[in-house]
């Protein structure tokens, strides 16, 4: 498990993770999961940047 680095924006990206998932027609259990992914990813980065491709998709 990946330990947390810095907590900015953790609330930030579960709210648009959260809602680009309801918007996307997911199923409540589903959408907060998605919040909880992306919140997670977000705390093991300093500064709630996250690295991106050529893109701008983040990527693990």
């Amino acid at each position: 498990m990946a330990r947390s680095r810095d907590t900015t924006g953790a609330g930030d990206a579960f709210a648009a993770a959260f809602l680009a998932a309801v918007l996307d027609n997911a199923e409540p259990v589903e959408a907060v999961e998605a919040g909880h992914n992306l919140a997670r990813r977000v705390l093991t980065e300093p500064g709630a940047i996250l690295t991106t491709d050529e893109q701008g998709a983040v990527r693990d």
